[in-house]
């Protein structure tokens, strides 16, 4: 029996319409297999490699390599950039002082427009607003002086600072701070030491269980250190250290000190004084002159008009001159 004509066109148009939807079926499968397919091991890739009933053409890891299943991979152009955090983004820097840090990481001082920074870790600004330098203080130690201004030392922190003008960072258990008028720090010596001087670079250490301090001009010119059992002769400069035991100190107006030997001897003198024997010497106002052999000693006057009965009195001089000199002994 005979198709009619209506029944072939529409019998053709049926043909048409089952081959369009196989081309499209076959195109949707096709792309499905190429798109890309992320793997949090890989990223993501693109494989070529050998066909498989499963598979079709290849998907690749990150790294190019070959795969039985996947073929050849093509991975992620760019390592850094990950699905899940995307670019890591650049610092944004600011300025502090002269130069620039990271505010997310760092911290800044400034002192006299210049800047430091330190880690935000355990970082601080040492001093006051405009005086500031940056410091660790888990490991160093901040000192200020009577300005503001800071001052980093020390390996560690916990440590003292000694001084208000001039400051210094010292570990008073293995140290010792001294002060002078002007309140500058001096550090030295050992822990248990004391300070001997008060003046400016005139500062000293000792050890009061060995030593002895004698102040110069009450500390300003520093001080004299002796031994222990020692003693101090005068107290303006020059001050000394003497033995009472073997020496004799004479102090004059001026408190400077003479140290002679032996001990026990006397002193001559007024404004300066110095030590004699008085049995073997006479004191003629400031000068010490040998007694004669014979005779009763006294002082009289060289170049100088004959002296009266009165001008010798116990070896005292009664009138003025500016030298003296025992020439004879005196008479009635």
């Amino acid at each position: 029996m005979g198709l009619t004509k209506r029944q072939a066109i529409m019998l053709g148009f049926l043909c048409v319409l089952i081959g369009l939807v196989l081309i499209l079926a076959k195109n949707i499968s096709f792309e499905k297999k190429m798109n890309p397919v992320f793997s949090p091991e890989t990223g993501y890739g693109y494989g070529y490699g050998n066909d498989s009933s499963e598979t079709g053409p290849g998907h690749g890891n990150a790294n190019p390599s070959v795969s039985p299943e996947m073929g050849y991979g093509q991975g992620n152009a760019n390592p850094s950039v990950s699905p899940e955090t995307g670019p890591k983004p650049a610092p944004i820097l600011a300025q502090c002082g002269d130069t620039t840090y990271d505010p997310a990481k760092q911290i800044c001082c400034v002192k006299d427009g210049k800047g430091s920074v330190a880690d935000s870790s355990g970082g601080a600004c040492c001093g006051s607003a405009n005086s500031q330098v940056a410091y660790n203080s888990k490991t160093q130690t901040c000192c200020k002086n009577w300005l503001g201004e800071g001052f980093v030392g020390g390996e560690s922190s916990g440590l003292s600072c000694c001084g208000k003008n001039s400051v210094k960072v010292y570990d008073p258990k293995s140290q010792k701070c001294c002060q002078d008028s002007d309140n500058n720090g001096y550090v030295g010596g050992s822990a248990g030491m004391s300070c001997c001087g008060t003046g400016k670079s005139a500062v000293d250490f000792y050890d009061p269980a060995t030593q002895v301090c004698c102040l110069q001009d009450e500390g300003s010119l520093g001080g004299v250190i002796g031994p222990k059992g020692s003693s101090c002769c005068g107290t303006s400069s020059p001050v000394n250290v003497f033995d009472p035991k073997t020496q004799t100190c004479c102090v004059g107006a001026f408190k400077t000190g003479d140290v002679s030997s032996p001990a026990g001897l006397s002193c001559c003198g007024s404004l300066y004084k110095k030590g004699y024997s008085e049995s073997t010497s006479l004191c003629c106002g400031d000068q010490i002159v040998s007694k004669p052999s014979s005779g009763t000693p006294c002082c009289t006057f060289r170049d100088c008009p004959a002296p009266s009965k009165n001008a010798c009195a116990n070896g005292k001089v009664t009138t003025t001159c500016e030298s003296y000199a025992c020439k004879y002994a005196c008479t009635s």
